[in-house]
C-alpha cells in the first residue's frame, strides 16, 4: 500500500512518513507570492442637512401646566361620561331581566291553562263519543217505537210494529 494519495502530501496516522523527500533544486529562493492588502471601504462624505433646523419656540411651564389640567379635566368627564352609561346600563339589565322573568312567569301560567284546556278536550270529546255510540244503539228501537205508536193503522201492523219495538228496545 503507497504512503502517500496522489495530490496530498506523504503523512500517514500523522506522522511524516520514513520516505525519502527529494531535494530542493539548488539556486535562488523562490520569491514570495505578494498578497494583496485589504484597504478600508471609502466612506461616504457627511451630507450637510438640506435646511437649518427650525428653533423651536420655548413653552412656559404655565401653558404646560393649564394643557396637562385640560387634559386632566377632559378624561375626569370622559370617565364620568361612562360611569353614568355603566350605572344606567346595569339598571336597564336589571329592569329587563325583571321583566324576563315575569313574561316567563305568564308563559309557564299559559302552559298549565292550555294543558288543562287540552284535557277538558279530551274528557269532552271522550264523553261525545259515548253518546254518539248510545245514540247509534237507541236509534232502531226510536225507529220501531214511531211506527208502533204513529204509523200502524191496522192491528196486524200493529202487532208486527211491537213485536219490533220488543226486539230492539230490550
Amino acid at each position: 500500500m503507497p504512503d502517500f494519495i496522489a495530490g496530498h502530501p506523504p503523512y500517514r496516522n500523522g506522522y511524516r512518513a520514513l520516505v525519502p523527500q527529494p531535494r530542493p533544486a539548488a539556486g535562488p529562493p523562490p520569491m514570495p507570492v505578494p498578497r494583496p492588502v485589504p484597504r478600508p471601504m471609502p466612506r461616504p462624505p457627511l451630507l450637510p442637512p438640506a435646511f437649518p433646523p427650525v428653533p423651536q419656540p420655548r413653552r412656559n411651564r404655565r401653558s404646560t401646566a393649564v394643557a396637562l389640567a385640560a387634559g386632566a379635566a377632559a378624561f375626569l368627564v370622559a370617565a364620568g361620561v361612562f360611569a353614568a352609561l355603566l350605572v344606567s346600563a346595569a339598571g336597564d339589565h336589571a329592569a329587563e331581566t325583571a321583566r324576563l322573568d315575569q313574561r316567563r312567569g305568564e308563559v309557564t301560567d299559559l302552559d298549565g291553562r292550555l294543558a288543562a284546556a287540552d284535557a277538558a278536550q279530551r274528557q269532552a270529546e271522550r264523553h261525545n263519543n259515548g253518546v254518539e255510540t248510545e245514540n247509534a244503539e237507541l236509534t232502531p228501537c226510536v225507529d220501531a217505537m214511531r211506527h208502533y205508536v204513529w204509523e200502524s193503522p191496522t192491528e196486524a201492523d200493529r202487532k208486527t210494529a211491537f213485536n219490533d219495538v220488543l226486539t230492539f228496545c230490550q
